[in-house]
């Protein structure tokens, strides 16, 4: 065949090619490839556009096998086979994005997002990622805001309203007390955990214990602030709710609470303490 039928093949695969349309982009190098086996454009399209179809499937593969390490690894290979090649390397940057949410990599899941968002800013699937990384990465003002405008295009999306009231209830979350922090126990304390935590924090911040106001003033908050996080904690039900996002005003507020348990109280300076046992 002449050189310009060749070139015309090559030419035709490669625009296949960046139209993700691989198996033409093959058919068509492969038929340059039987006039002139030699022909080295249509060899190096040949050869690239297998190279990123198989690193591809291994990406997949490996995701799917949850080894994440790995489809980490093959993301990044293939994206290095073209640059130019925009169709593809934006679904490998989501792809991205999500191993690396599993990997416990949020701001990193948040760079691959947004990669993919400058390659095609409408990319509707990539901004849902991106919700999802910006809350994993904690930045939940910005994923509330890009959940909100975002919304305002895909109000028929039931998945997007779902992101939208997980944003808010993720940023109401981040702007109240951690009552496990203020009572130095992980979230996944046991009862007993939580009960000694709070027996050992009330005696060492029970005012009585200074003397001067301004350390009786400090002891007085911080206790308060300890019964407050133990009458949450403390019950399966309130500590459920908590856990959940819910708002806790609605069902009588932290601190307001009884217990079942047997308590003592004592008056001291117009604050009355609170010691539970039970």
């Amino acid at each position: 065949s002449s050189p310009g039928h060749l070139e015309a093949l090559t030419l035709r695969g490669i625009a296949y090619m960046y139209l993700a349309d691989h198996d033409m982009a093959k058919r068509h190098f492969g038929e340059a490839l039987k006039f002139d086996p030699d022909h080295n454009d249509s060899r190096k399209a040949f050869n690239k556009v297998k190279d990123l179809d198989r690193k591809r499937q291994r990406a997949n593969r490996a995701f799917e096998a949850q080894d994440y390490l790995e489809a980490e690894q093959q993301c990044r290979a293939a994206l290095a086979v073209d640059l130019q090649h925009q169709r593809v390397n934006k679904e490998l940057q989501l792809q991205l994005c999500r191993v690396q949410q599993m990997l416990a990599k949020p701001q990193e899941a948040v760079a691959a997002c947004q990669a993919a968002l400058a390659i095609d800013s409408d990319y509707y699937d990539a901004t849902k990622e991106l919700i999802r990384a910006l809350l994993a990465a904690k930045s939940f003002d910005e994923a509330v805001n890009l959940a909100r405008s975002t919304l305002q295009q895909h109000q028929q999306d039931g998945e997007m309203h779902q992101l939208y009231r997980e944003a808010e209830k993720q940023l109401k979350m981040s702007k109240r007390k951690d009552y496990y922090k203020v009572l130095g126990v992980e979230i996944s304390a046991s009862t007993r955990d939580i009960k000694k935590a709070y027996k050992d924090l009330a005696r060492q911040y029970h005012p009585d214990k200074v003397h001067s106001s301004k350390e009786k003033a400090e002891n007085e908050d911080k206790f308060r602030e300890i019964a407050e996080a133990y009458e949450v904690l403390n019950d399966d039900e309130k500590r459920g709710a908590y856990d959940r996002g819910e708002d806790l005003d609605q069902q009588g507020g932290g601190g307001g609470w009884g217990h079942p348990g047997q308590h003592f109280q004592q008056q001291q300076g117009g604050f009355q303490y609170t010691f539970h046992f039970g």
